[in-house]
């Protein structure tokens, strides 16, 4: 396979992935916010609703944390830094995830691993550039992806390959079905 074609390849895989972590996150909200109560007729006691036009938090801890059954912190959706997040927690209210919106009003989504350390973000960079990153197990960049290059680090942070995206050709025009032939009577 061409070098074009696996970065063709890879592009189209972090769109889904990048897809897929964002429907798990609102997933894991909504389903969240009904077994609370906060949403829907799930939990507290049977028939309990909890209905506003409007939730308002002010303080300097701003956020919403949702439970589980056992009482465990699942998720928290507030402010870091001013800027918005919503953060999913294991089972042991450890960071799994973490979705925000950077000082740049530009979104992030970062998968934790089971250890504490971010292991891989994806997102949009200055002017809007899409870009995935994969950190090692001290936080360090091993690699990047974005409309310029593929580029390789060390663990000292130096970069040691570099693989640049080749302009874009203009897409063929997508083919015309078929038309199915007339039935005959």
């Amino acid at each position: 396979m061409e070098m074009q074609q696996r970065l063709e390849k890879l592009e189209k895989e972090r769109w889904v992935y990048l897809g897929l972590g964002f429907l798990a996150v609102i997933a894991g909200l909504l389903g969240a916010l009904l077994g609370s109560g906060l949403v829907g007729g799930g939990g507290g006691e049977e028939g309990e609703v909890l209905q506003a036009k409007s939730l308002v938090l002010r303080g300097s801890a701003d956020a919403i944390v949702v439970h589980d059954a056992n009482g465990k912190r699942r998720i928290a959706i507030g402010l870091k830094d001013g800027q918005p997040e919503i953060v999913l927690l294991n089972k042991e209210g450890k960071r799994t995830a973490e979705f925000n919106i950077n000082e740049e009003d530009l979104p992030k989504l970062a998968f934790i691993d089971p250890l504490g350390t971010r292991r891989q973000r994806t997102g949009l960079v200055t002017g809007g550039e899409p870009t995935v990153e994969f950190f090692g197990l001290n936080n360090e960049t091993q690699a990047t992806l974005n409309g310029d290059a593929l580029k390789f680090f060390d663990r000292a942070g130096r970069q040691t390959f570099i693989v640049p995206i080749p302009p874009g050709k203009p897409a063929a025009p997508a083919a015309k079905p078929a038309t199915p032939p007339a039935a005959k009577k």
